[in-house]
C-alpha cells in the first residue's frame, strides 16, 4: 500500500492495540483515510505473525448515526468472514473493540496488501501500461472473485479500483465489504430471470 501518512492519525506508531486473538504494533502513520475510518499497516505480535493491515472506524462520527454505523460495521464483518474461503478476496484476522481518550472505534484487522490498491498501481505503471498477460491475468482474478461472491448469493456494492488490492505477488485481493449485502430468496430469483430474459431487475 502506499503511504498517504497524516500527521493527525489517531493511532501512533510503535502503539500496540490489544484484540481477541492478538496484538498489534502500528507502523507508522495512517496509509490511507475514509470518510469514518483510517488503515495502517501493523506487525502481528502474536503466533501468527507477519503484516498485517488495520482498519480503525469512529464509531462517534457525526456524518452517520451511530445505531446504523454499528450494524454496517456488524454487517461488513459477518459477510468478509462468510468469504474467507476464496483467494480472491483480502483475507479476515479479527475484529474489536477499541476506546481511546473517550472514543470509541471498531478495529478490523485484515491481510496486508504489499503492492497497494489497482488504482496507484496503474498510476505508477503510467504509459503505455499493461502489457496484455498481465491485464488478462487480472481481470480473469477479478472475475473469479465476482463469481464466488455470485455464488453465495452476496452483491459488494461498492465494487471500484481502490477496493481492489494486490499481494506481494500481484494477486487480486478484493478488500471493503461496508456496503455489500446478501441477496433474499426472491431477490436471487429476481436476477436469475432478468438474467436469463434480458428484463430489468428493478
Amino acid at each position: 500500500m502506499n503511504n498517504y501518512a497524516h500527521s493527525d492519525s489517531t493511532l501512533r506508531d510503535a502503539e500496540i492495540l490489544h484484540g481477541r486473538k492478538s496484538k498489534y504494533r502500528i507502523l507508522g502513520d495512517a496509509v490511507k483515510r475514509g470518510g469514518f475510518s483510517e488503515v495502517y499497516k501493523a506487525i502481528d505480535e502474536g503466533e501468527q505473525g507477519g503484516l498485517v493491515a488495520v482498519k480503525l472506524i469512529d464509531l462517534n462520527s457525526k456524518k452517520i448515526k451511530r445505531r446504523e454505523h454499528e450494524k454496517r460495521i456488524k454487517s461488513e464483518c459477518e459477510i468478509h468472514k462468510r468469504l474467507e474461503n476464496c483467494p480472491r478476496v483480502i483475507r479476515f484476522v479479527e475484529c474489536f473493540d477499541f476506546n481511546k481518550t473517550n472514543q470509541d472505534m471498531f478495529c478490523i484487522v485484515l491481510e496486508w496488501a504489499e503492492k497497494g490498491d489497482l488504482k496507484d498501481y496503474l498510476r505508477q505503471k503510467g504509459q503505455p501500461g499493461l502489457a496484455e498477460p498481465e491485464v488478462s491475468r487480472l481481470v480473469s482474478q477479478i472475475v473469479d472473485g465476482v463469481q464466488f461472491f455470485q455464488k453465495n448469493n452476496l452483491v459488494h456494492r461498492d465494487f471500484k479500483l481502490q477496493n481492489i488490492l494486490l499481494d506481494k505477488d500481484n494477486n487480486v485481493k478484493i478488500t471493503d465489504f461496508g456496503l455489500a449485502t446478501k441477496l433474499s430468496s426472491r431477490q436471487v430469483v429476481v436476477l436469475n430471470w432478468a438474467g436469463e430474459t434480458g428484463a430489468p431487475a428493478g
